[in-house]
């Protein structure tokens, strides 16, 4: 199973380096130096239309400057597709692995249609606007101790229990049509009863640490979907037990 996972795993981050890469790419041009003409190098070397991945090792340097470019100029866009597809993803993962256990039962789209929408929408849009809008108005953008550790603070301890974690429940109620007093009861159940805030603590403190402090930040959103790929099997897995859809 796990053979499986880390193939899911490799095929999701190559689509999505694809899927990024291909909305500049056909015609992918760079200078070669100044007052030179700009050379097409899908046309130079003889690409399709539609090259594979493999042809963007070209000019990987050239690859790697546009796809920042458009993190940087489509922000909000970005965050949406990285982190909704790789939430998407988790949930897939999470379930097949579940069913693969059980032996039985069947796929729940509408679990996974909920984490697809709080992926994309709260920790993609809605995390790239707190991270990159709201804490640097309120801690400045220097990397001191200090001003991590007063970001990483507030995140853990007001942030995620209060926004981050109920986001996702909430999700899940407006899909599967739940009253939001059950989905914030069955909230609560987890945090004391699954010991979820410990595990969200578990992963998020060392990352988090390191976004703020070293990440570049129109790449702090993608490094948390990365690691919200696993993170998401774990809130899928939990916020799913003895549920019914």
């Amino acid at each position: 199973m796990k053979g499986r996972v880390g193939v899911l795993l490799l095929l999701y981050i190559i689509s999505t380096l694809e899927g990024v890469a291909h909305t500049f790419s056909c015609k992918l041009e760079y200078s070669a130096r100044p007052g030179r003409r700009t050379v097409d190098v899908g046309r130079k070397a003889g690409l399709s239309a539609r090259p594979p991945l493999a042809a963007f090792i070209v000019d990987a340097s050239s690859v790697l400057t546009n796809v920042g470019d458009f993190y940087k100029s489509s922000r909000y866009l970005s965050a949406f597709l990285i982190s909704g597809l790789g939430a998407s993803a988790a949930d897939y993962v999470t379930q097949k692995r579940e069913l693969w256990q059980k032996e039985e039962g069947k796929f729940v789209s509408k679990r996974n249609l909920a984490l697809l929408l709080y992926g994309g929408i709260y920790q993609g849009m809605a995390q790239e606007y707190i991270y990159n809008t709201i804490f640097p108005t309120l801690f400045g953008d220097a990397s001191t101790i200090r001003t991590v550790a007063s970001k990483v603070l507030v995140d853990m301890l007001i942030v995620s229990p209060m926004i981050s974690l109920p986001a996702a429940y909430l999700f899940k109620a407006l899909v599967f049509r739940d009253s939001l007093s059950k989905s914030f009861k069955r909230y609560w159940k987890d945090i004391f009863q699954q010991k979820l805030i410990f595990k969200f603590w578990a992963v998020w403190v060392p990352v988090q640490t390191l976004n703020f402090s070293i990440v570049p930040p129109h790449l702090r959103v993608t490094v948390i979907a990365v690691v919200a790929f696993f993170w998401l099997m774990i809130l899928s897995s939990v916020s799913s037990s003895d549920a019914e859809p």
